[in-house]
């Protein structure tokens, strides 16, 4: 299914530990010696571990049936293979057929076997995910008509008494008195800097307590108008209080589990393992927003004869992709701890300056995250084409002004960083 994808992971730790080690994740906790000798590794191994594993691997591409590829072959089983391109193949599990409605326990499955479609990566591994629940009046996760919304409201409102159906351009909800008038009025004219012309078609009065349902079932309208989007609108009159009713909205949270989920890439072997907490939802059935929630699990990173191993704890990510143009957009927060930084870091996000980027791009190319250490040191990378700057501090608020000062900055590239051609050495 064509979506933006919105990674939305809610404010919880995020912390990356050597497996071996024993760390109060404790986010005041920072112990990092932030140094000009360690700024650019300590850098690369979070953007590593961090953004680069969760933007490459395919965390959330198959959460139902409606998200399979286009080339799958159905099994008869509830099972659809894929035929990599290269080499390798892709198994899909869904417990529902696209565009059925799902519910509590409803399972997929992904088991990827040295899938290669010849655009350089190679997946491997697996996710599976159990879904927790279900909630929103969409809960096929396709975009529904006007009567399976009807239905859907119907069943959500107890002791629904009045169904009204009209057809107009708006419909308009005014008090009188203790009662609920309801308009419904076509368009006469419009223009700017003008009020628009109204002209009544027909009106009705819900009396107090009296629970309702309005659908207005525009005429005129394109085939491809979508209900509560560009297309026949509805709303429920409850306790006296009208609501537009979004058909398409839904939100869904599920128990995944990544088992050695890996991605080899530009040199890089990117592995996920552990299970997490999901929240997805819609507001359009086009714009999805994810979250992995309070979860913990672990990536490994390889590179060379460089092989790194971090734990993640609370794990805050938050990302929106456009399928459609490949542009995302990315948080981070949270704490990291690895034997390769010396101890435990927080990341931290600028609200105003998120990561963004393109698919079809390595890296991304505007943005910016700040990495505090110890005593309020801090390492602050900003993305900017392929150019970037790591700002180090590496003595902390030495002014008293609470305020970080930057005490050098480090001008690289991400090929540079990701080949390890570490600029600080040659200074």
């Amino acid at each position: 299914m064509i979506a933006l994808i919105r990674l939305l992971l809610l404010s919880n730790l995020f912390v990356l530990a050597a497996c071996t080690e024993d760390i109060d994740f404790d986010r005041n906790d920072r112990t990092v010696d932030v140094r000009l000798d360690n700024a650019e590794m300590i850098s690369l191994g979070v953007l590593q571990s961090t953004l680069l594993a969760h933007t490459y691997l395919p965390l959330f591409d198959f959460l139902d049936a409606s998200e399979l590829p286009d080339r799958v072959i159905a099994q008869g089983d509830g099972s659809y293979l894929l035929n990599c391109v290269v080499s390798g193949t892709v198994l899909y599990t869904a417990s529902r057929a696209a565009g059925e409605q799902h519910q509590a326990g409803d399972r997929v499955q992904a088991e990827f076997d040295l899938c290669d479609n010849g655009n350089g990566t190679i997946y491997d591994g697996s996710y599976s995910a159990s879904y927790r629940g279900v909630s929103g009046l969409n809960k096929h996760f396709v975009m529904i008509d006007t009567d399976s919304c009807l239905a859907a409201i119907q069943e959500r409102i107890s002791g629904l008494e009045t169904l009204i159906e009209v057809s107009g351009d708006e419909v308009f909800f005014t008090r009188n008195g203790a009662d609920m008038r309801v308009t419904v009025n076509n368009l006469v004219s419009a223009s700017e800097g003008a009020a628009a012309v109204y002209e009544l078609v027909e009106e009705y009065l819900v009396p107090k307590g009296v629970n309702a349902i309005v659908v207005n079932r525009r005429t005129n309208l394109p085939a491809a108008a979508v209900t509560s989007i560009d297309g026949d609108d509805l709303y429920s009159l409850v306790d006296n209080l009208a609501v537009t009713e979004n058909c398409q909205a839904y939100e869904r949270r599920l128990a995944m589990t990544y088992a050695s989920l890996s991605i080899e890439r530009g040199g890089m072997v990117l592995v996920i393992d552990g299970s997490v907490n999901v929240k997805q939802n819609s507001l359009d059935s086009k714009v999805l927003e994810s979250a992995i929630d309070s979860s913990t699990y672990s990536v490994r990173v390889t590179q060379g004869r460089s092989e790194n191993t971090y734990n993640l704890k609370g794990f805050t990510l938050a990302q929106t992709l456009d399928p459609e143009t490949g542009v995302y957009s990315i948080s981070l927060d949270g704490s990291i701890s690895s034997s390769v930084f010396g101890g435990l870091l927080e990341l931290q996000n600028d609200s105003q300056r998120q990561i963004i980027g393109r698919l079809q791009n390595d890296f991304p190319h505007s943005g910016l995250v700040r990495l505090l250490g110890q005593n309020d040191e801090q390492i602050a990378l900003v993305f900017n084409g392929q150019n970037i700057a790591v700002q180090v501090d590496f003595d902390g608020d030495n002014n008293g002004d609470l305020r970080s000062d930057i005490d050098q900055v480090i001008n690289t590239t991400w090929a540079e960083l990701i080949a390890r051609d570490f600029q600080q050495s040659s200074n």
